[in-house]
């Protein structure tokens, strides 16, 4: 006989704990815990203890809830031994109110996308959760469980965790930057000579100013990107439509081209047909009836034009040919 309280605790989440690594509530497998929501004090498990000795599960966990980024529950006592009923009448009074997972590691991530400000270890972002216990200050070395490959138990502590949790690579805030000569631009941004880099040591707000310079610069560069896009987008379009305006304009030559040689070929047939014809030539003139009437006029036309017989048809025409 048992006894469930009717008070739901929040097992783990996303925050940030005391060991610098946080645990991704969306990356947990509960597969295995759901089948067997063991819930044990201070995730002591038949491995002895100076306190309790050969420690036992002192109950069960029931609701399980994942929400919100949270894994809560409720705590069922099983009453069986001293230890149980000691915890179950502790929580009950609020005197033990905090909660701890033990879980077995898959894989962590220095990614910046799951990192918090101040982490100095990398983000669990798979994980197990074998089992849930009752602790009494859960920021102490047994408030986060790592269980080893092969279900040894290993409770958190910065000496023993590293293989684990790796550490994040990070700048030592007590060890200020120091200029090279060959900053040049840098020592110019804070007006610093340079027989004097060596011996500059950079404060927070320089920083904070250079960064913000860095900032302002990248934006500058990225909108002249954009107006140069934006220019070579312009001068394409306009390459294209004068590509266009150049075909027509060679279109149109041609047609032109093609009809003067259509015209020449007309004139030249027009010629042709006049030498050939018994009445006309390509380059005589109409005679004037004044100059029918005068012999002399007649033979000078005729040799003028070389248009002998316009002359002897009008010589018949006034039989003189008789």
């Amino acid at each position: 006989m048992g006894k469930k309280l009717d008070k739901r605790f929040v097992l783990t989440d996303d925050s940030l704990n005391s060991y610098g690594f946080r645990v991704l509530t969306a990356g947990g497998r509960l597969d295995r815990f759901m089948k067997n929501p063991v819930m044990l004090w201070m995730h002591f498990r038949d491995e002895g203890c100076q306190y309790w000795g050969e420690s036992k599960p002192i109950g069960h966990w029931e609701d399980i809830e994942v929400k919100d980024g949270v894994i809560s529950a409720k705590p069922f006592f099983d009453l069986a031994e001293e230890l149980s009923i000691l915890i179950c009448k502790k929580v009950e009074e609020g005197t033990i109110n905090a909660t701890s997972i033990g879980l077995s590691v898959i894989a962590t991530s220095k990614d910046a996308s799951v990192l918090l400000p101040g982490q100095t270890r990398e983000t669990v972002t798979e994980w197990e959760l074998l089992e849930a216990s009752f602790v009494d200050i859960p920021a102490n070395a047994n408030a986060v469980r790592l269980y080893g490959p092969s279900d040894n138990t290993l409770a958190l502590s910065l000496k023993n965790d590293v293989n684990f949790i790796p550490s994040l690579q990070t700048l030592k805030s007590n060890q200020p930057m120091k200029l090279k000569e060959t900053l040049s631009a840098v020592l110019a941004f804070f007006g610093i000579p340079k027989e004097k880099a060596s011996e500059t040591e950079l404060t927070d707000e320089q920083l904070k100013s250079l960064d913000a310079e860095l900032e302002r610069l990248q934006g500058e560069v990225n909108s002249k990107t954009a107006e140069l896009a934006a220019k070579t987008t312009e001068l394409a379009n306009a390459k294209a439509s004068h590509q266009q305006e150049l075909s027509a304009k060679d279109s149109e030559i041609a047609t032109l081209k093609a009809s003067d040689a259509a015209l020449k070929q007309q004139v030249e047939n027009l010629k042709k047909s006049a030498t050939d014809s018994p009445d006309l030539h390509s380059d005589t003139e109409p005679l004037d009836k004044g100059d029918i009437d005068d012999v002399d006029k007649l033979l000078a036309y005729a040799k003028e034009h070389d248009d002998y017989q316009s002359v002897i048809d009008a010589a018949g025409k006034l039989g003189m040919l008789d």
